[in-house]
């Protein structure tokens, strides 16, 4: 992934956010400081499954780099079979939750864009040329391990993953 984050690929990410941010007057997040807070939370030496996810909060006091890792209160721990369903349909219904047990045990939930406006929408095609390079990434080192595809937006994505172990399913 180094090789990316030194490309022109990434340079023109960072440019295009820039330049949102100062022509056209928008605001994101997470910040560029935690966008990547989902590599540092399960390193990819240590990935045992990938959840890839098209939700991202866009509430500045509470969003974090990790997707439904959210700055809030009220956070059971997730460690149980199922755990994953469960919790999203728990959310769903307005509970917090974080997902502290699942990067633990090496869960790596990607987001489909590392930054979403505030007002809810992502930088998805933005990022598309990051998400490539850590899918590709991610075959190589572990062409077996589960995927599971949450929100339709992912859905695009998963003839790229070498995986016969994929799942799908909508927040």
């Amino acid at each position: 992934l180094r090789i990316f984050l030194e490309s022109s690929d990434f340079l023109n990410i960072i440019k295009e956010l820039k330049r949102k941010v100062d022509e056209d007057n928008q605001r994101f997040c997470p910040g560029l400081s935690n966008a990547f807070e989902f590599l540092e939370a399960v390193p990819v030496s240590k990935v045992k499954a990938v959840m890839f996810t098209d939700y991202l909060c866009n509430k500045l006091e509470y969003v974090t780099g990790v997707p439904f890792l959210l700055n809030m209160p009220g956070n059971p721990d997730l460690n149980e079979p199922g755990a994953l369903c469960k919790s999203v349909d728990k959310k769903r219904k307005g509970g917090t939750y974080i997902v502290k047990s699942w990067l633990d045990q090496g869960v790596l939930i990607i987001p489909l864009a590392l930054t979403t406006r505030i007002d809810g929408k992502a930088h998805s095609k933005l990022w598309e040329p990051f998400i490539m390079r850590i899918i590709e990434v991610l075959n190589k080192k572990y062409p077996d391990i589960p995927w599971l595809f949450v929100g339709a937006g992912t859905w695009k994505y998963e003839e790229d993953i070498a995986s016969p172990h994929v799942r799908k399913m909508q927040l």
